[in-house]
């Protein structure tokens, strides 16, 4: 592999399929293309799905992931690792009766519930040089970044942030999605 585009095909060959959010994901999304250096390609799990994926990019190299962020003792938000000076990070959700959530922490301090949409892994996969690439729904990538840049999670929109946000609510609008595009958030009082 010598380079994200190489990894992001990589990944998408995997079975059952994962799929891609943040930056790669956006950037096919929105551009068709993977032309753009990046840092990281960021993968989206379920946690009950969590060891079976592990496995899964375990067998392309990435055999030791470590937690980046863990909000909740005991369950994490982002594991990562790198291979061969690429890296791949897992951004976990976890599913219950009323959907798909994440628990983040707020810059201000406490945890909030992000609930994202159902549609999250239900996007039909996006072409990427013959290679069908799985991506969370426009509106989960929207929301997603929605959250930590309200929270303050990660520190301070960056520009970049911004100029995605606008680029998606478009794609979004175009789309005739334009209902509730903020994820709901609930402080967490107790449990997850």
């Amino acid at each position: 592999m010598t380079s994200y585009r190489d990894l992001t095909l990589q990944v998408s060959e995997l079975e059952p399929a994962l799929y891609l959010f943040g930056g790669v994901a956006e950037d096919i999304l929105l551009e068709g293309s993977l032309d753009r250096p990046h840092g990281d390609l960021d993968v989206l799990v379920r946690r009950r799905e969590l060891p079976e994926r592990v496995q899964q990019v375990q067998s392309i190299g990435f055999t030791s992931l470590a937690v980046y962020y863990e909000p909740l003792p005991g369950r994490p938000l982002v594991l990562g690792g790198s291979s061969s000076g690429f890296t791949l990070e897992f951004g976990i959700v976890d599913e219950d009766a009323s959907g798909f959530y994440f628990v983040a922490g707020a810059s201000e301090g406490g945890l909030q519930r992000v609930e994202l949409s159902g549609d999250l892994f239900s996007s039909p996969p996006v072409m990427l040089d013959g290679t069908a690439v799985h991506i969370a729904s426009p509106l989960a990538l929207y929301q997603i970044r929605d959250a930590f840049m309200q929270l303050g999670t990660f520190g301070a929109p960056r520009e970049r942030d911004i100029t995605i946000q606008a680029r998606l609510r478009e794609h979004l609008r175009q789309q005739g999605n334009l209902d509730a595009l903020s994820p709901s958030m609930f402080p967490l009082t107790h449990g997850a």
